[in-house]
């Protein structure tokens, strides 16, 4: 399986947009890969065949699927002729947060890493829901690149979104990070992000923001919607993912450096957050050029 890096293809703006075409007789086949982005699929002709998340489907004119971050996923075009629509990009790249995380990366990854639908099929036949037709104006948009096009691609991107949290596709569509709560853990969640090899305890963390522990506790779960364990768990997982690829250190030596106390722990964490193993993320990672 590919772990796909994913490329822009609009100056100044995070976001892949392509067609996927196949003409009679001629089938393109993306073999199982997954990657950061979400991804959206908009069938405009022919049949689009995916699997994903255990699941497979045929895609139809004007149905949508929506492909959440890190879930592994193929597609197949179906004779005699398909065109497709390709989305990817990170919603974090196009979800403001407060002023005083946005130099945080791992805590704007994090409280935007929470989806709980890895899959979602929208139907053609829905009148409650444009998500097909911003996808496809912002595909026409890129092809024109008339003045400011990029612009343009951001607010039809935003739309498309504003339809994934209606759905409750991507988790707490109704909630935005508050500023006011943030503050409260921002000493914590600095000190987790310098120091996450060490062995970090509650008390240190309520000691470092001059709160108790079970206020602690209370304001992250508040400000995040998760625990602290949780949090110092992802930073050293993604830690842990660039060392997998860029060195060739065992599994152990890379759990030990980033924090974790047993090599079975660091499994099965990794997995949780990366659907995968770490020797299955090694061995996948690849770089499309």
């Amino acid at each position: 399986m590919q772990n796909e890096l994913v490329k822009s293809t609009v100056p100044n703006l995070p976001v892949h947009i392509a067609r996927s075409i196949s003409e009679e007789g001629i089938t393109n086949e993306c073999p199982l890969h997954f990657h950061d982005e979400i991804e959206l699929l908009a069938v405009q002709r022919g049949a689009k065949y995916l699997e994903a998340a255990g699941q497979q489907h045929t895609l139809m004119p004007g149905q949508v699927a929506f492909i959440h971050s890190r879930v592994p996923h193929r597609t197949v075009s179906c004779l005699p002729a398909e065109e497709t629509v390709i989305l990817q990009f990170r919603t974090e790249d196009f979800t403001e947060l407060p002023a005083s995380s946005k130099s945080l990366r791992h805590l704007t990854r994090f409280l935007h890493n929470g989806g709980d639908v890895p899959l979602f099929i929208f139907e053609s036949d829905r009148p409650d829901c444009d998500i097909y037709r911003y996808i496809v104006q912002a595909s026409l948009e890129q092809r024109a690149k008339r003045p400011s096009y990029d612009l343009c691609l951001r607010g039809w991107i935003c739309l498309i979104l504003g339809c994934l949290y209606r759905e409750h596709i991507l988790a707490d569509a109704d909630i935005r990070p508050d500023s006011r709560l943030l503050s409260h853990i921002l000493p914590a969640v600095e000190f987790i992000d310098e120091h996450y090899p060490d062995h970090i305890t509650l008390s240190h963390l309520a000691e470092r923001c001059a709160v108790s522990e079970a206020y602690l506790c209370r304001q992250f779960k508040r400000a995040t919607g998760s625990t602290f364990i949780e949090y110092l768990n992802y930073v050293r997982i993604s830690h842990a993912e660039r060392l997998l690829y860029r060195t060739d250190r065992s599994v152990l030596d890379i759990a030990m450096d980033v924090g974790f106390s047993s090599v079975s722990y660091f499994n099965r964490i990794f997995k949780r957050f990366r659907n995968c193993t770490p020797n299955d993320f090694r061995k996948a990672f690849y770089l499309r050029e």
